[in-house]
């Protein structure tokens, strides 16, 4: 200190901050600036330097042994291990981990209540149980009805109406959070999906400097949507034709059945009976002739009206 004077204090085990117990012991003379205080090398003695030119020695008795000081070079530098890196995409990220951990505490609340219902609704029937065979096996002039036991209707009613209240709570979280999903879907596509109309692909050529590349297209042409419905013919007809080889090879060795595509080709192909009657030159009558020879001009004068159109 600096009156000369050193602190003394009483090591409390527990508590190695503690300076309660202590009291001071003069050195040097009260009127002197102690400029340096050091131990020796082991530990034994106690050096004081005072700015008057006196050097003090103090013997320490110490019933422990000295530390041994480590010696700086002694100390290994040991390199850090390397931080591995978690693949985000087989493990849960923090949020999902989080959502995982209230889940799982959520779940296991709900089993440790249900198990504790179902022990105590056990309890209960076996009492119930017990009450019945005992009141059976009383005279008959004091056996208690059956009416007696049975609960009464507004006690039922009104576990069912809270049934119903807790079930609504239920559905009402259940419809927020659907509706918090589907603005978190719909804000997602219409930030990264819906401006995505095609992919950025480009195609160079070889032989020549030309390339084609994709551009983002807001209105599509007619010439789209005529192949579209075109390509959606053509595939309508091919799962025809691939149902109708399905029902050959399921019903081979009855009648035969007809392809669509051959059933249509067939109709389209068809010859009128009427031309096929004038073609044969057989006399029908006068009036047959007639009748046969005006539908034959009204005939081709349809056909011809519709290649025109």
């Amino acid at each position: 200190m600096s009156d000369g004077n050193i602190l003394i204090t009483k090591v409390n085990p527990d508590n190695a901050r503690d300076f309660s117990t202590s009291w001071q012991l003069a050195l040097h003379s009260f009127n002197r600036f102690s400029s340096q205080t050091c131990f020796s090398y082991n530990e034994k003695y106690l050096f004081t330097c005072w700015r008057d030119g006196n050097i003090f020695s103090y013997k320490i008795n110490i019933n422990e042994e000295p530390t041994k000081l480590i010696s700086p070079r002694s100390i290994s530098r040991q390199c850090p291990k390397e931080v591995e890196d978690n693949d985000g995409y087989t493990k849960l990220s923090l949020e999902e981990l989080k959502m995982k951990i209230k889940h799982d505490l959520k779940c296991t609340t709900t089993n440790r209540n249900r198990e504790t219902l179902r022990q105590r609704l056990q309890s209960l029937r076996a009492q119930f149980e017990d009450l019945l065979k005992r009141n059976s096996a009383l005279p008959s002039t004091q056996i208690i009805p059956k009416q007696e036991f049975e609960i009464h209707p507004l006690i039922t009613q009104f576990f069912k109406d809270e049934h119903q209240v807790n079930l609504a709570c239920v559905n009402r979280d259940h419809a927020v959070q659907i509706e918090i999903s589907q603005i978190k879907l719909w804000k997602t596509r219409n930030r990264f999906t819906d401006p995505l109309d095609c992919f950025p692909i480009t195609v160079k050529g070889i032989s020549s400097r030309g390339w084609v590349k994709t551009i983002p297209q807001r209105k599509l042409a007619k010439e789209f949507h005529d192949a579209l419905i075109l390509v959606e013919e053509k595939m309508k007809a091919e799962n025809e034709t691939a149902e109708w080889k399905e029902k050959v090879m399921s019903f081979s060795g009855t009648a035969a059945i007809e392809n669509p595509l051959e059933r249509q080709k067939r109709v389209r192909e068809k010859k009128d009976v009427f031309m096929t009657l004038l073609a044969q030159e057989k006399n029908f009558g006068p009036k047959i002739n007639q009748l046969l020879e005006r539908y034959k001009i009204r005939r081709i004068h349809f056909q011809k009206r519709k290649q025109e159109i």
